[in-house]
């Protein structure tokens, strides 16, 4: 499993015995904020907040191809003193996960399915102004392959609600080993039953009930109580519900019956007769559910005793996961790109996926493997080289104006075929203009601001071999004439030397 405490940079094993670390090896983006109104729990008195970029991601690696439960939880606790909960979009693998509406209490999702990809991601989307996004906790925890088996794994499962009827307390870790959440459930007029079997087997639930929610029951006494609350939707989707019951009671089996149905509005698609010591889970799969369904429990016509109920789950089944991603060979140009500056290094995540929220500085088509059609980069103070990103080969435009780029144009853009705007307005860009660049005719270009940048007009600057040949012609005919100027020079300093002891020591004889 993986537990990160968002917002901070700690690593802590809680009373739990559950081991977390800090957000910050996942994350490029976002401050930390500490709530005001923490409740007890270390976990929910730190946030990371995204104030800028309209879809900011965590990166989880480690979990490809294994059945995982992954958990998000917010707690607001009013960090901004603004008293205003905001409400934005939560993503999952490029697929839209659900829209959270947060408040002042603490919220949990959680889906199930199968990573696919290298690296979980786990995006926030910002959907109105003004109202960041923040996140408090992610969890990764693997489950067994064959838990939740029935559902197939190109869809998701989405809890909707997950209940211990009769407890008293959350149930969560180390009584599931999963960490997974049973909320306490129990109502008014209803009767909350203890187990009197020392233990229960739970070893046939394939879905692994942890034995503390068999431990206790509700006796569903009413014809008005429904076990299942109301889905969210008005429209009709898919749902999997697993239902755990057990007989609280050592049975007379001559005087005492317990069975009754399962009811979907007034379909029965199931009968339980409960055992004792021992736990039943019952799955119903492929059944459709609206905010009107009304899941319940009727007693058959021959029982003696009401219905009971110890857990149950259900999950809204979500549309086919999508598997697209972007084309790689332009990931792979923008890893460039962020390289080279790292200041783009905050955009993680598909940057194409899902359509609704590409990265802030990327236009994208919307074929099942999207291209890059746009770099639109103005004023993001990018500073040094441009690295090259020749496998962007679908661009259409690219706009670098108002920033510190240095260097030569590249010529590797001359090989984007579809390039109809390149702006480079107010940088640091230096040498001739390429001669390509005149011969696109539906090329718009802008290149004003760069001082050091020669018009397309100039003459070509000598290349380093024309330097070159032209110090060894002009060296070969200077070094001689030197050289025969100071030989001469030589020889009349010489020449001027003898003159000069001649006089001075002229012979006294003829003979000299």
């Amino acid at each position: 499993y993986l537990s990160i405490d968002c917002g901070t940079s700690n690593s802590y094993t809680s009373g739990l015995g559950i081991k977390w670390v800090g957000d910050g090896a996942y994350v490029q983006s976002g401050e930390s904020y500490t709530a005001k109104n923490s409740p007890d729990s270390t976990q929910l008195s730190t946030m990371r907040v995204f104030k800028s970029k309209k879809k900011n991601c965590y990166n989880i690696p480690g979990f490809q191809g294994t059945k995982v439960l992954l958990r998000a939880v917010f707690y607001y606790g009013d960090y901004d003193s603004n008293s205003s909960p905001p409400s934005f979009d939560l993503l999952f693998d490029g697929n839209k996960w659900t829209t959270v509406y947060t408040n002042d209490n603490w919220q949990n999702f959680e889906i199930v399915y199968i990573p696919k990809r290298q690296n979980i991601s786990v995006c926030l989307a910002l959907i109105n102004p003004n109202q960041f996004p923040f996140i408090s906790v992610i969890e990764v925890w693997s489950l067994d392959s064959n838990m939740y088996n029935q559902n197939d794994s190109g869809h998701a499962l989405m809890l909707d609600q997950r209940y211990a009827f009769g407890s008293s307390k959350l149930i969560s870790y180390p009584a599931d080993p999963y960490n997974r959440y049973w909320f306490a459930s129990s109502s008014n007029g209803l009767v909350s039953v203890s187990n009197s079997a020392s233990s229960v087997d739970v070893n046939q639930t394939k879905d692994k009930v942890p034995s503390a929610v068999m431990s206790n029951a509700l006796a569903i006494t009413s014809s008005n109580f429904y076990v299942a609350a109301p889905i969210p939707s008005t429209q009709e989707v898919p749902i999997y519900i697993n239902m755990y019951f057990t007989e609280v009671q050592n049975l007379n089996p001559s005087s005492d019956l317990r069975r009754f149905n399962v009811m979907r509005d007034n379909e029965v698609i199931g009968v339980v007769n409960p055992a004792y010591q021992t736990a039943l889970e019952t799955t119903y799969a492929n059944i459709n559910a609206s905010s009107k369904t009304l899941i319940y429990l009727n007693p058959t016509s021959d029982s003696t005793l009401p219905p009971l109920i110890s857990g149950l789950e259900l999950f809204i089944v979500t549309n086919p996961l999508t598997n697209s991603t972007t084309n790689t060979k332009d990931v792979e140009g923008l890893s460039s790109l962020q390289e080279g500056f790292p200041v783009l290094k905050e955009w993680s995540g598909d940057p194409c996926i899902p359509a609704e929220y590409p990265w802030d500085w990327v236009n994208c088509t919307n074929e099942a493997t999207p291209r890059i059609t746009a770099l639109l980069l103005s004023g993001y103070e990018l500073n040094g080289m441009l690295p090259n990103f020749s496998s962007l080969d679908a661009l259409q435009t690219i706009d670098l104006h108002n920033n510190s780029i240095m260097g030569n144009i590249p010529d590797f853009l001359a090989s984007f075929s579809n390039l109809t705007l390149l702006d480079v307005r107010n940088n640091n860009f230096t040498g001739y203009i390429p001669k390509w660049i005149s011969e696109k005719s539906n090329l718009k270009f802008y290149s004003s601001g760069n001082p050091y940048l020669c018009n397309i007009t100039c003459p070509k600057p000598p290349s380093a071999h024309h330097v070159r040949k032209w110090l060894v012609g002009v060296l070969s005919s200077v070094i001689p004439t030197l050289f025969g100027a100071a030989v001469i020079a030589a020889v009349r300093y010489w020449c001027n030397c003898c003159k000069s002891q001649k006089g001075k020591a002229r012979p006294s004889d003829s003979n000299a």
